[in-house]
Parts: structure tokens; sequence; C-alpha cells
């Protein structure tokens, strides 16, 4: 965690922590990448807040406006080249997924459990589809659902991954999701939190 509190003490990144914390109206000067994302983040805000079912409220919206945060994000780390897409991020390099991404427009609990269900079967076709290179016995997710962030950690074994490819069920092991959050977008704290652990599996490749 210490690389990425390091990562983001990047200025822009600051700016933007603090424009959070104003809540509104913050003087940004020049062209900041975090500026377009904040304005998003605010008409969610502000759909949430008056409880109408405006047009910032509609999935493709807060879709839109994770993607915009996280891409701002990933372009201040360094030696990092990855881009950010409706349902992921990629290696420009590879091609390889390097996360998941789902968005719903309402905060998690009105979407449970199904939404858990579909999380869990995305990284089940994830795994199955494409192995892991380099190995790791886990793969990411992140979830905005309406002003809420979180992160979803999918753990497994190798004794699972062959069960999953070639139904060997002996010693199969189990997999486990963890999910973190919610981490709010109107709270500059939680976005922060968000943001180094965001950082740091970003880092971990």
């Amino acid at each position: 965690m210490h690389q990425a509190a390091a990562v983001l003490m990047n200025v822009e990144f600051q700016n933007y922590l603090a424009a959070v914390q104003a809540g509104g109206n913050f003087p940004w000067g020049q062209y900041s990448k975090f500026e377009i994302p904040f304005i998003q983040q605010q008409q969610i805000l502000a759909g949430v807040n008056r409880q109408e079912k405006l047009e910032v409220q509609k999935e493709p919206c807060v879709n839109g406006a994770a993607v915009a945060f996280f891409q701002a994000i990933t372009s201040i780390i360094p030696n990092v080249a990855c881009q950010w897409f409706q349902s992921g991020l990629q290696d420009t390099g590879t091609r390889q997924i390097q996360a998941l991404l789902e968005c719903k427009r309402h905060h998690r609990n009105y979407h449970l459990p199904q939404v858990q269900m579909q999380e869990v079967a995305e990284m089940v076709a994830w795994i199955k589809e494409f192995g892991d290179t380099p190995h790791r016995p886990w793969r990411a997710s992140f979830s905005a659902n309406g002003k809420e962030l979180y992160v979803q950690i999918f753990e497994y074994a190798d004794n699972w991954v062959r069960y999953l490819k070639r139904g060997i069920t002996a010693n199969a092991d189990l997999a486990t999701m963890h999910t973190f959050g919610p981490y709010t977008i109107g709270d500059a704290d939680d976005m922060n939190s968000f943001s180094q652990i965001f950082v740091a599996i970003t880092l971990h490749g």
C-alpha cells in the first residue's frame, strides 16, 4: 500500500480529493484529467440526493462515470499501459483482461442477491476462458452501484481451476468472493481509501 499511497500524492488526484471534500464548486484552474469524472460523479450524487429517476441515474451514466474515474487514476500510475472499457480493464500491449467492471443504477442492496450471482458468474467465465498469465490465485473486479463503489477479490486454488476446466472433483477446493465497500463517491476519505486499493491491484498486474 505504500507504493499506492505514493502514486496518489499526484497533484491532480489531491485536487480531486479537495473537490470531493468541497462538494461542488472547485477552482480547478488548468485542465485536470479528474475534472470530468468529478462532474459526472456530482451529477450522480445530485440525482440520488433528490431521489428522482433522473437521466444521470441510468446504468450507462453510472458506468461512464466509473470508467472515466478509473481511467484517470490508471493514467497517473507509472509504467502501467492499460485502458478501461465499459466492462473492464485491458492491458494495451498483451490485450489481456486485468479486471472486470459491473455497474448498476441503484445502491447495491437494491440488486442483491442477483448482482452477486452475476459477478461470480462473470468471474468464473473469465477464469475458464482465459488462464492466468502470470499465475495468481485471485482475480479482481470493481462495481459501481449508484453513488457507491466496491472492490471484489475472487480467490481460488489450482484444484478449483482443474475442476472448472476439466471436471476433476478430487480435492477441488472452493472459490471465495470477497467484497469490500461501500466507498461513497461523495466522501473524500472513502475515495482515497478506494483509490489506494485500486492502485495496489493495478500495480500487481
